[in-house]
């Protein structure tokens, strides 16, 4: 799964000063810095008074600016656009995670013991400027929508990630220039050490889980790597793509900002999936091919993006591959699709 950098708390806009011998008054001017070089504590303190208030989920630079006990400020350059005020909620229990009325999930999202609330949504209007709805179905279902989501960050440009951060267009995160680049597979590459193989940190499973704890081949053969973007302008319900090629979006260069999660409105969660104009641009011979029709009307794109063959019932599976039959249920529609043997 994607490590999102949650609980790391790394102070921005801190002034910076510089002492060079020669410069300044010989007679000895005040300076906010202790006699080690580091920057006063008082003038710190000072500096962080100045900083307005702000409510759970809103903007942020400093922990003090968050309300209520065990208040943590996400950064801007942890990964968060404008900062993210949340709140530690030990045990996950939601109580901490009140807001306006309506408790919201609080998740160990490093999987490492540390609970945070996470603010939940129904789709991306729900959160603010920088940040999508995504995870559906994955969150606390108790928050009364489902499915609910959580808000995650997405960066389109530099600019959201203020002084001394970058986007990263793999990862769709903020990072402290600092910082090295990711590394690992390219989006549409196979991953079959899981999101940890990935460039961007994600990857779609070769493998489902039904909720009667049987499992399924997912058609996504070896795993596909990709990256979260925010839907741009133009999808629609009528014709799926208003016209023209799709849209790349702010998606790492060859790939395309596709729907993930079954909307279509602008700023919604998309996958960056690799740009194709035939299957020979994708993993054919994993049983990957390039989709390009998504609706009975409406023009045909000149492009697509690389997808697993939906139906291996009617169009078989490449040499090596088994076509499985799957029931989500007894008596449900069986789907087909490809996998490994």
């Amino acid at each position: 799964m994607l490590r999102l950098r949650i609980s790391t708390v790394f102070l921005i806009g801190a002034a910076s000063l510089v002492f060079a011998p020669g410069c300044g008054d010989d007679d000895g001017g005040t300076s906010d810095a202790a006699p080690d070089g580091t920057l006063d504590a008082t003038a710190d303190a000072a500096r962080d008074a100045e900083l307005l208030p702000s409510d759970l989920f809103g903007e942020c630079e400093v922990d003090s600016q968050c309300p209520g006990p065990n208040a943590v400020c996400r950064t801007r350059t942890d990964g968060w656009p404008g900062g993210f005020c949340t709140r530690r909620c030990p045990g996950g229990d939601r109580g901490p995670c009140e807001y306006f009325g309506a408790f919201h999930s609080c998740m160990d999202i490093e999987e490492e013991g540390e609970f945070e609330c996470e603010a939940n949504c129904l789709n991306s209007l729900d959160c603010r400027p920088g940040y999508i709805c995504a995870d559906q179905g994955a969150v606390n279902r108790s928050f009364g929508r489902d499915p609910a989501g959580r808000c995650v960050p997405i960066c389109v440009n530099d600019d959201v990630c203020g002084e001394g951060g970058s986007c990263n267009r793999w990862t769709g995160r903020c990072y402290a220039d600092t910082e090295p680049d990711p590394m690992g597979a390219l989006n549409g590459e196979a991953c079959p050490g899981g999101s940890s193989s990935c460039r961007s940190g994600n990857c779609l499973g070769p493998v489902g889980t039904f909720t009667s704890g049987d499992t399924f081949p997912t058609g996504w053969v070896d795993g596909y790597c990709f990256s979260n973007c925010a839907l741009p302008e133009g999808y629609n319900t009528d014709t799926f793509w208003a016209d023209g090629p799709l849209p790349q979006g702010a998606c790492p260069a060859g790939d395309i900002c596709f729907p993930a999660a079954g909307t279509l409105q602008s700023g919604d969660l998309g996958y960056c999936m690799p740009e194709c104009t035939s299957d020979a641009d994708c993993r054919a011979a994993d049983g990957y091919f390039c989709r390009k029709s998504f609706t009975s009307s409406g023009p045909t794109p000149p492009n697509g993006v690389c997808w697993y063959i939906t139906n291996c019932n009617s169009s078989g599976c490449p040499a090596g591959l088994d076509c499985v039959e799957s029931r989500a249920s007894a008596g449900s529609r069986p789907f087909y699709r490809c996998g490994r043997p």
